[in-house]
């Protein structure tokens, strides 16, 4: 959580440094160089907290190259100087919808599958490509339907296995380690995640030369483009009055930033009492609410249940490091909040931003 904050100003000061910045400019160049590496620490950071299921499912437009050079400096941490990794990726792959934690689960999975069937050492490939299915070849495969797929292969060099064993390989708590060795959980897992990415998995298999886990993920088509971070809001946002409670320091200032010109009023409280009392001595109106759900005493989601007693329209943007929201607020899902995680983008927050006023506009 708190690290996430960190890494918040970070990403935000840098994006907006790049904003008014002359192209071309060194000045560019290095605030660039700074935004990259805080977009690496953010996904090293969630890569973390995927290896140990801390991080909830984020689906997005991304591209299953950059996810594995993403992982490649884990992968090396995970397997030691005895293993060789390879990656042989093909060029340009089209961009595929999926959760980017839940494709490194996989390739960390299959990476420790394949050191333990290693274990004096080898050579771990990763392959791309992509592949197009017509009706006539989805129907012999078993969970394949038409269409575009792009194909990530894991192949070692191991001890292989038999086919008895490979007919059981995704069966939950099946292993063939000794007792206290393994969970048997690590293939179902990656079985799971490939299932409800509408996709299927093979794998073949030799005695003595090795194992390759092929696993086919459908291509869907991109999103829209993300919101201009130079976005003019339109006539009632201007007017609009918007609270933000925030007890991070750099996190409010990074806020501020990017809101103060495009608002009538952008209000900040360190605290939901402090925000209370402001609103109740000079009779405030809001017409957004925008607050971490960590705060000294009362909480986010309680200020804004306090703020919706009066103003049961009023719309809600919650913000938090912590990335377990779900399990560590399952009452979140019950009300119409919106939720977003640090660190988000300018273009993430004014397009949520835009958002919440379009919705509101339709009540």
């Amino acid at each position: 959580h708190d690290f996430n904050n960190i890494l918040q100003g970070i990403l935000g000061f840098s994006e907006l440094l790049e904003y008014g910045l002359p192209a071309d400019s060194q000045e560019l160049e290095n605030a660039q160089e700074i935004h990259k590496a805080a977009k690496r620490a953010t996904t090293l950071t969630r890569q973390l907290l995927t290896f140990s299921r801390k991080q909830p499912s984020q689906f997005e437009m991304l591209e299953l190259n950059d996810v594995i050079h993403d992982s490649h400096s884990l992968l090396e941490m995970l397997l030691g100087e005895k293993y060789e990794i390879v990656l042989d990726l093909k060029d340009e792959l089209a961009p595929m919808r999926a959760d980017h934690g839940q494709l490194t689960q996989i390739i960390m999975n299959l990476a420790v599958n394949a050191r333990d069937a290693m274990p004096g050492g080898g050579r771990l490939t990763l392959s791309t490509q992509e592949e197009y299915f017509t009706t006539e070849d989805a129907i012999p495969v078993v969970g394949a339907r038409p269409g575009a797929y792009q194909l990530l292969s894991i192949t070692d060099t191991g001890h292989g296995m038999s086919d008895e064993v490979r007919q059981k390989l995704f069966e939950p708590f099946f292993t063939t380690k000794e007792v206290g060795e393994g969970t048997g959980l690590g293939l179902s897992v990656v079985y799971g995640i490939v299932k409800q990415n509408k996709g299927w998995i093979s794998v073949y298999s030799e005695i003595g030369k090795g194992t390759c886990f092929r696993i086919f993920l459908p291509v869907d088509g991109p999103e829209p483009n993300p919101t201009d971070p130079s976005i003019d809001p339109s006539g009632d946002q201007r007017n609009a009055s918007i609270l933000v409670v925030e007890d991070d320091p750099e996190v409010t200032l990074m806020i501020m930033e990017i809101l103060k010109n495009g608002y009538q009023e952008v209000t900040f409280a360190v605290s939901a009492e402090e925000a209370l009392e402001s609103i109740r001595e000079n009779n405030s109106r809001v017409d957004l609410l925008i607050t971490d759900m960590e705060l000294p005493g009362m909480r986010g989601d309680e200020l804004a249940d306090e703020l919706r007693r009066e103003a049961p329209l009023l719309p809600v943007l919650l913000m938090s490091g912590y990335r377990d929201q779900q399990t560590r607020w399952p009452h979140l899902s019950k009300k119409d909040y919106i939720f977003i995680n640090k660190p988000f983008t300018v273009s993430q927050l004014l397009s949520t931003i835009e958002t919440l006023f379009k919705e509101r506009r339709r009540l």
